[in-house]
């Protein structure tokens, strides 16, 4: 699912704190869109240790319910769905490698695909979300002081390159094979689909023999400079580029995948 041609932003601005108004401060995109990508990074207005603070994203909000997805200065996030409080939560975590300090900030991301989403944070995947309470088109918008609490008056919280891009479905296969012909050869293939950005997912039973491996290639320009990430038989995920007028790869990144929930 690559990135359509909808974007908003970038824009940076503050959200002055009211604490009296009884309303979830919030910078409204106006960018309608059920599919997309939307990143922001947000600065601390004071730290932890002076008081809990917390600065999210509200989505596909078409004037009623939405999602609001809040996280907060004890490294914890929350996606809620509903119109007034109490709202309904829908998702819950920790988001690793927060960073509480005064004037320190974090990068939040959000993926949203009909009734999946994902959420990163300072470039890790922090958790995949459930989103399907509401898969319709809706405004999007960065927000603070979701809790009762965390606004002081005279504070603001800061953000930085808040912006979107649409996601449109370019791409969607049957089943089939990919059947390795040659060994100095990567098995391909071709979706058609050209876009910088892009969503892509497939679901590959695992082969019986050993020393396979499946995953991705994008990014694949006509001077056959590409990534490629993916999964081995020995559970690492993976991440290659090749460069361009060089027969070689150089990784990028490696780890462990996590075990499946039983």
């Amino acid at each position: 699912m690559p990135s359509g041609g909808t974007e908003f932003g970038p824009a940076s601005a503050t959200l002055a704190h009211d604490p009296d108004d009884g309303f979830i401060e919030s910078g409204t995109a106006r960018f309608d869109q059920a599919d997309f990508v939307i990143k922001a990074t947000f600065f601390n207005p004071f730290s932890a240790a002076a008081g809990g603070f917390d600065y999210g994203f509200k989505f596909r909000d078409a004037g009623g319910e939405a999602y609001f997805l809040a996280v907060a200065s004890d490294a914890s996030w929350r996606l809620f769905y509903g119109d007034d409080p109490p709202r309904t939560i829908v998702g819950e975590g920790r988001m690793p490698r927060f960073r509480d300090g005064v004037g320190e900030s974090n990068h939040l991301s959000l993926i949203a695909v009909g009734e999946r989403g994902w959420l990163f944070g300072n470039g890790e995947l922090v958790s995949a979300l459930e989103l399907d309470v509401e898969t319709q088109a809706g405004d999007v918008a960065v927000i603070t002081g979701y809790y009762s609490g965390h606004e002081v008056d005279g504070a603001s919280t800061r953000f930085e390159s808040f912006a979107g891009r649409g996601l449109q479905l370019r791409f969607e296969s049957d089943d089939g094979v990919l059947d390795q012909v040659d060994e100095d050869k990567i098995a391909v293939l071709q979706s058609g689909a050209f876009s910088r950005d892009v969503v892509a997912e497939a679901q590959v039973p695992l082969p019986a023999e050993d020393g396979w491996d499946a995953g991705f290639i994008f990014r694949n320009s006509r001077s056959d400079r590409f990534e490629m990430v993916g999964l081995d038989g020995d559970g690492e995920v993976f991440h290659f580029t090749r460069t361009t007028g060089e027969d070689r790869f150089e990784r990028l990144a490696s780890g462990q995948a996590p075990e499946p929930a039983e």
